[in-house]
Formats: C-alpha cells, structure tokens, sequence
C-alpha cells in the first residue's frame, strides 16, 4: 500500500498527516516517534514526512525547471569583459610600438592583455562547469538568509549577492548564493522544493506544511 493509503483499511491519507487512520484508527507509517531523537530533530522530521507526502511534490517535481538564463549571462558578463579589456589593451600595446615608446611602458600593456585572457578564460571555465553541473531538486527547510554588499563608491556602484542556508532532512545544513526573487519569496522555515545548479539556489517553491 502507498504512503497516501492507510495499510489496513486503503483508506485515503488526508493533510496534514494524522497519526493514525481516520477511518479505521491503525498507526500509519511515519507518523510515529522515532526513538533516540531530540525534540529538534522529531519537529524536523514530522516536517519532512509530511513534505514528503504532500500531494504538491508531485507536481512540482515533474513541473518545468527553473530557467538559469540570468546566472548565464552573469557569468557571460566575465568572458566579455575580459574579452575587451584584453582588446583594449592590444590596441594600447600596439600604439605603444608604433610611438617608439620604451620598452618598459609597452610591457604594462602586454601584460594587461595577458590578465584579460585570464579573465576571459576562468569565466569560460565557470560557465561550462555550470552548464554541465546537473539539476538537483532537494526537499529542505530555509534556515536563513543574508544579504552581502561590496564595492560602491564615489566612481562606482554597489553590488548585492544574496545567499540562502537549507537545511535538509538528515540535519546537514549548507549556503547557497541565489537570485534577489528567489531570496525575496523564500522565507526562514519554510519548508520546500529547492532546485540547484553548481552551487546555486535557482528556485526554492514553498509547500505549506
């Protein structure tokens, strides 16, 4: 007999999951405490069970993936940038030979056009490694969430990363960096779906439970 059934009578499961049958009063599998476990870890487990038998999984699990078109075209950004910072500098090099400049000075040039091809080359690698990281879907709890600002200043603008923290349900918790709408909708306890890609929270759908 399935989750959704009582193993007795095959009487329907509603939700939230009760702890025995409605129809007939046998215990349902999972709904029990497990022994050895901590008042935390029991909450977290009735939390996941019922997740795991709530009827939205289905659907979410066989729905459309999120798209991770905005973290390919931030990655994107690296390879241009390096890739006309790099230009750029050639054409200062190659000025700089035509002007008979010393030597020293057309060095500065050559080596910029070096750290450009770098740069364009490391962002390359990050965009293929996150092309071909597959697609996890993970049942979790958001733990918490942070914001973290850097740069800004008289001659530049701020940039803002978000980063969310999921806890699973074996208790193991990690930070996953993600998306300003997905940090937005994602609130501390709640319980869900989370869709990750190389290391990045691309979508988290909440179940209520």
């Amino acid at each position: 007999m399935d989750a959704t059934h009582c193993p007795s009578c095959a009487g329907a499961v509603p939700f939230p999951r009760p702890k025995a049958c409605i129809y007939c009063g046998t215990a349902l599998p999972g709904a029990a405490e497990r022994p050895g476990l901590t008042a935390p870890d029991q909450a977290r487990e009735e939390r996941f069970e019922s997740l795991a038998h709530h009827p939205a999984v289905s659907e979410i699990l066989a729905g459309a993936a999120p798209c991770a078109a905005g973290e390919f075209v931030g990655l994107g950004f690296g390879v241009i940038f390096g890739l006309v910072f790099a230009a750029v500098a050639g054409f200062i090099y190659m000025r700089a030979g035509r002007m008979d400049v010393p030597g020293f000075f057309t060095l500065i040039p050559g080596i910029f056009v070096i750290v450009g091809l770098a740069i364009a080359g490391y962002s390359l690698f990050r965009v293929a490694s996150f092309a071909s990281a597959p697609l996890e879907k993970r049942a979790a709890r958001v733990v918490d969430e942070r914001i973290q600002v850097s740069g800004g200043g008289k001659n530049s603008s701020a940039s803002t990363a978000y980063y969310v923290l999921l806890e699973l349900r074996d208790g193991s918790r990690r930070e996953y960096r993600t998306s300003s709408s997905v940090a937005g909708h994602a609130a501390r306890d709640d319980v869900g779906i989370a869709f990750i890609k190389g290391g990045v929270l691309l979508d988290f759908r909440r179940v209520e439970v």
